[in-house]
């Protein structure tokens, strides 16, 4: 698949399970929406190039969800409406939306390579603005105090800047977006 054609499908894809997963949560249906999510990153996967790469930049972004959310839940900055058992684990819907994350980096992000303040910066703006945005549509609720907003930023700062590293670690220089060798 050509390079523009991937950007676009990457794009669409991520769209689709975000929107999917929150407004899936939101009406009760997030298993449902999981479920929809998985089937896009099969296809994902199904136009992979390199499967491998994606199998692991899929575990490890869901892995720094998971610990991202879990602290960030646990410090009281939000709350899932379907965590019954209180407890800061963060449901598998938004664990599929961080799994979609890791997969289109490279091709949605891949131009803030080796950008670290830039990434920082956006990071610290717009994960935040996410989870405001998830809590306006009822999938969970977020505090909107200063301290627990700060703790939000402070923790994106980290995310795009450790996603990058994490891609250039992991993507071969040949398979990244715009990176021509030879």
């Amino acid at each position: 698949m050509k390079h523009n054609a991937r950007i676009v499908v990457a794009f669409v894809h991520f769209q689709l399970i975000w929107w999917t997963c929150v407004w899936g949560a939101a009406w009760g249906l997030g298993g449902a929406a999981t479920v929809f999510a998985l089937a896009l990153m099969i296809h994902h996967f199904y136009l992979s190039e390199n499967r491998w790469v994606d199998a692991q930049l899929l575990v490890a972004s869901v892995g720094i969800g998971l610990t991202v959310d879990s602290l960030l839940a646990l410090l009281g900055a939000y709350q899932f409406g379907e965590n019954t058992y209180n407890t800061p684990i963060p449901p598998v819907w938004l664990l599929a939306i961080w799994g979609a994350f890791g997969l289109t980096y490279r091709y949605l992000l891949g131009w803030l390579r080796g950008r670290y303040l830039i990434a920082a910066a956006l990071g610290a703006v717009f994960g935040p603005f996410t989870y405001v945005m998830g809590a306006e549509s009822g999938a969970m609720w977020v505090s909107v105090e200063p301290g627990h907003l700060v703790l939000m930023a402070l923790a994106w700062l980290l995310v795009l800047p450790v996603m990058d590293a994490l891609h250039r670690w992991i993507v071969p220089s040949a398979a990244q977006p715009g990176i021509h060798t030879g």
